[in-house]
């Protein structure tokens, strides 16, 4: 499986129902989510496959707030995936704690190594994310699965008009098996070229509609 390092992101929360959308700064897709209320998985997956990820280590740098607002730049977040069993104040995850547990590699624990931290008019600030636990839930017939990392936030994090507030945020990485994701990448490359073939023609038949 191919996993994620060294990654960045940004973060919009929409305000009440605090949904964290992620646009990564790199060419791959990644989610965030944070809320108060229970989050259910698709209801058909097909057996969760093996993984091991121990000493994976995630460096992550978190951009929280408004679109055109004020922000939370939260640096240097660094943490491991491990096979151990999860804190007991662990926040309930989609998959194990959905409607379909057995979708679940079972739950895990985050060895944080590092909290992120963030500079406002006070000085350098600690971004506390706690109880750090993660899965990975595949869904049937599907080319590429998830894992969910959670983190309770147990005080709010504030800088100017920007807020992450207290509860629970939840951070997703696709993952994929290697043979999927390199048959991937050659259709992509191959429908990429045909993109290109396609617009160019697009391009020098508006040019010779002008010049007529």
């Amino acid at each position: 499986l191919q996993t994620l390092t060294n990654i960045k992101y940004r973060i919009a929360i929409m305000i009440p129902i605090y949904f964290l959308s992620l646009i990564a700064l790199s060419a791959t897709s990644i989610d965030a989510l944070a809320f108060s209320t229970t989050f259910s998985p698709e209801k058909v997956f097909s057996k969760v496959p093996a993984v091991n990820v121990e000493k994976t280590c995630l460096d992550i740098s978190l951009d929280v707030g408004h679109v055109d607002g004020s922000h939370i730049p939260i640096k240097q977040f660094q943490f491991e995936l491990t096979q151990s069993k999860p804190n007991k104040l662990h926040p309930s995850m989609p998959g194990a704690n959905g409607p379909n547990p057995f979708t679940s590699s079972g739950v895990k624990k985050i060895e944080v190594t590092k909290d992120g931290h963030f500079i406002d008019i006070r000085g350098t600030q600690r971004a506390n994310l706690s109880d750090g636990c993660w899965e990975m839930v595949w869904r049937k017939h599907a080319f590429s699965g998830v894992i969910v990392c959670g983190f309770n936030v147990p005080d709010e994090i504030k800088r100017n008009d920007a807020l992450l507030p207290s509860g629970r945020v939840y951070i997703t990485f696709p993952v994929w098996k290697k043979t999927e994701l390199m048959e991937r990448k050659e259709k992509k490359i191959e429908v990429t070229k045909v993109g290109i073939v396609l617009t160019q023609e697009k391009d020098e038949e508006i040019r010779k509609m002008i010049s007529t």
